[in-house]
């Protein structure tokens, strides 16, 4: 890929599963091996400027993404360890993807520089080539790549939806998606209404309390409180450097009362309608079986076993109260069988007495 291609190069070296040119002085090349390198075994890591006298060298890196590594100093850089006030500074210095400056930020070591306005970009202060990667771990070779250097083409936008029914208020999403190996500039919603047959461009800068969305970071739109005026086509669109793309259209449409299930017609015996006396006999078998299946047996519910059931009761109240009602009963039965034992003297003098026949 020319240096001139028109994409960052920490967007490049983040792309997946892209192998792209060979090695050489005048361009950017990615090799696909860096989607299968085991960060868990490479040591170290070189950023090459032109040759290898000229490199920034980071130690034990724990990521891949090449904006976490470069933001921190390197630990050796042109066959010398950089000052501890050294600044290296990711995204955030004019328009440098990465620059390495002094404390002062008056003296420039290296940098990688970007402009979108211009087709030279972009550029590598110090450089005759492009970026290299090495590591110590043995990366086990790729049968095929999967994906070649990318052309110089539109976006290729994906939209999976079709045809989408809501209801009045609902909120509706329609999705889209792409891919560009270059930087996504514009993205835009055409919508061709079914009312009037008006089209209208939906952006991000349209009002936000009926839609979100569409734009670069999502481009998917969602349209809020849908209702019957937002029925129609939408089609997304989007550009980057080298031009417009647009994805198939979604048909979207508002659920009416009319257009809510009904009965088939082919349950309609002959398209005539019944009394209610002719369907209590035609359905009198279906209910008799139907009140069958769901007739259940009383003792089975959990209401009639639980008013049968004594549950235990641990509290102390509960106890308390169980042993003065045995208590009272124990007292009752006490004073009872005392009467009992009071009289039974005279009971059996006078049984005694009947049976020798005095009075």
């Amino acid at each position: 890929m020319d240096n001139g291609s028109g994409i960052r190069v920490m967007d490049f070296w983040n792309m997946e599963q892209v192998h792209c040119g060979t090695h050489s002085t005048s361009g950017l090349y990615r090799h696909d091996y860096i989607d299968y390198a085991d960060v868990s075994c490479i040591s170290f890591i070189y950023v090459f400027y032109g040759d290898t006298a000229r490199s920034l060298k980071y130690t034990n890196p724990t990521t891949l993404k090449i904006e976490e590594w470069m933001s921190r100093a390197a630990e050796y850089t042109w066959n010398d360890i950089p000052q501890s006030t050294d600044n290296f500074i990711i995204n955030t210095f004019y328009d440098y993807e990465f620059i390495w400056m002094n404390e002062r930020n008056d003296t420039l070591y290296a940098g990688m520089y970007y402009a979108e306005d211009n087709d030279n970009y972009p550029q590598f202060v110090y450089s005759k080539g492009g970026v290299n990667f090495t590591d110590s771990c043995n990366i086990s070779s790729v049968n095929q790549h999967l994906h070649e250097c990318p052309g110089k083409v539109p976006p290729i936008i994906q939209t999976p939806q079709t045809s989408v029914l809501f209801t009045s208020r609902d909120n509706v999403t329609l999705v889209c998606s792409y891919l560009s190996y270059y930087p996504v500039l514009d993205v835009r919603w055409n919508f061709d209404s079914s009312e009037n047959g008006v089209r209208m461009i939906i952006t991000n800068d349209i009002d936000h309390t009926k839609y979100s969305g569409s734009s670069t970071q999502a481009p998917s739109l969602t349209i809020h409180a849908a209702e019957l005026s937002d029925q129609g086509n939408y089609t997304c669109s989007m550009k980057n450097r080298y031009g417009w793309a647009e994805g198939s259209g979604i048909q979207i449409n508002m659920l009416t009362d009319t257009s809510l299930c009904q009965c088939p017609c082919s349950q309609v015996k002959n398209g005539s309608s019944y009394t209610a006396d002719e369907l209590q006999v035609l359905l009198s078998s279906s209910l008799k079986k139907l009140e069958k299946e769901l007739k259940v047996d009383k003792k089975l519910l959990s209401s009639y076993v639980s008013k049968h059931v004594s549950a235990s009761d641990d509290r102390q109240s509960s106890r308390s109260l169980g042993i003065g009602g045995i208590v009272c009963l124990c007292l009752i039965a006490a004073a009872i069988l005392g009467m009992d034992l009071m009289s039974i003297k005279r009971h059996t003098a006078t049984a005694k007495g009947i049976c020798l026949g005095r009075p």
